[in-house]
């Protein structure tokens, strides 16, 4: 309780200034209670973020602590993939933006499992991967990503599991930044949560291994794909995942829009913002962020001065990060270009809203990814990057389809290779599902 107090002090000064924001008559910091729920919003949401800066500044400790025996030794601390997850995830400690940047290893524990005949589009849960590496990388992009607890199988998943979907995990994961990866759970044991475990099936273990040598082979071609640049970003605002699951689920839906529509989909927080980092971005999204600080409305203010492109959806920008109503929207100003969508989207409207408006702000995107006929192609992820003269091109199917694509870029493409097996390739191309292709493309007649 004293260190809430000492914490509020520190942050605000005086009561005064502590009263002004909850509305409140205490006479010192000392009578500030800790709140039983959220009628005053306010105060529990403060208290929160106190939770997580002392949670934070333990692991600091530890870290401090290593570096005193071993000044150079790379830490990470291992953070569940929550940072889309339930308004609840708000209060159990984690400031998933501060833990990134802990150490010089960016730290998860993330699942990507088997969808197979599980209701759905997809042939394997890779949604909580995406978001949350894209996350990390968006905020340490210096820093290789360690999910030391790799869930690529369910626990007591009694399911045949093909050696595509393990391929797939682990090619996917290195797409998005892993550097190193410990599976859960190479165990011998059938008890409990070892039950079913990848140490009992022969083909996936073969799968892993084989996959790791290809990883090992196109290291240098990957680690350009993992560095590929984005033109747009969508607002990672934290102070709106505490009042609903809103914010989360509309940043999601974004996200998956986004992801196949031929670009490079980031994430930019409201320290960023505050920072100047929006004008790394021609477009930036904001999803259902209701509560924000005033200076993420101040910053996007003078990115919409500056010429950039800001796309609402939902109630965007209503409170500041206390609850309390903000009596000024944002404005469109100078030469930029604000877009207000007041209901949620679907991830397939999110995908040809931004199809037209990142063409619009000129947003680079130098291979398009398109059916035989012409029409944009769902569920098959494109990544690009230009590495050592040749345009690098990742291609992975999620759905349960194969499909037929052709690649459109501003050039005639002389030469497609397929890295891995250094054989030709031609258009249209069949992309099988789980089965990753990694294209190098020349140009020329």
């Amino acid at each position: 309780m004293a260190k809430f107090h000492r914490w509020l002090e520190e942050k605000h000064g005086a009561v005064d200034a502590l009263n002004a924001i909850y509305g409140t008559g205490f006479g010192a910091f000392a009578e500030v209670p800790i709140p039983a729920d959220a009628s005053d919003y306010a105060l529990f949401y403060e208290y929160w973020r106190f939770n997580q800066d002392r949670f934070f500044e333990f692991h600091q400790f530890l870290r401090e602590l290593i570096h005193e025996f071993a000044p150079d030794l790379p830490v990470h601390a291992k953070v569940m993939s929550h940072a889309f997850g339930d308004p609840g995830n708000f209060q159990v400690g984690v400031d998933y933006e501060a833990f990134t940047l802990l150490g010089a290893i960016a730290g998860n524990d993330c699942v990507q499992t088997f969808e197979g005949d599980l209701p759905g589009e997809y042939m394997q849960r890779w949604q909580d991967m995406a978001l949350n590496y894209t996350f990390q990388r968006s905020v340490g992009p210096d820093k290789p990503v360690f999910n030391s607890e790799d869930h690529i199988i369910g626990d007591g998943d009694t399911r045949y599991i093909p050696e595509s979907h393990i391929r797939t995990a682990y090619w996917t994961q290195a797409l998005h930044g892993q550097g190193a990866a410990t599976t859960w759970v190479w165990e011998r044991g059938q008890e409990g949560d070892f039950a079913e475990n990848i140490l009992t099936r022969a083909n996936c273990v073969r799968a892993l291994g084989r996959v790791a040598l290809d990883l090992n082979r196109a290291a240098l071609e990957m680690y350009t794909l993992q560095g590929a640049t984005s033109d747009m970003a969508i607002l990672y605002a934290a102070s709106s995942m505490l009042p609903s699951p809103d914010f989360t689920a509309e940043a999601s839906a974004a996200f998956e829009g986004a992801y196949f529509a031929d670009t490079v989909p980031a994430f930019v927080t409201e320290n960023q913002l505050a920072a100047g980092r929006h004008n790394a971005y021609r477009v930036i999204v904001a999803p259902h962020t209701s509560h924000v600080p005033d200076s993420v409305v101040t910053a996007l203010e003078s990115y919409l001065a500056w010429g950039g492109t800001v796309m609402t959806v939902g109630e965007c920008f209503t409170h500041d990060e206390y609850g309390r109503p903000r009596n000024k929207a944002l404005e469109q100003t100078g030469d930029g270009r604000l877009l207000r969508y007041p209901d949620p989207l679907t991830p397939r409207a999110y995908r040809e809203i931004l199809d037209r408006l990142l063409d619009e702000a000129e947003c680079e995107r130098p291979v398009r990814l398109r059916s035989p006929h012409g029409e944009p192609v769902w569920g098959v992820n494109l990544r690009t990057a230009e590495g050592e003269g040749k345009r690098l091109v990742s291609l992975v199917n999620f759905g349960r389809l194969e499909q037929q694509v052709v690649l459109e870029t501003a050039g005639p493409i002389r030469r497609a290779v397929d890295v891995l097996t250094d054989r030709d390739v031609s258009f249209p191309l069949v992309v099988r599902p789980l089965d990753p292709m990694l294209l190098a493309l020349e140009f020329g007649l």
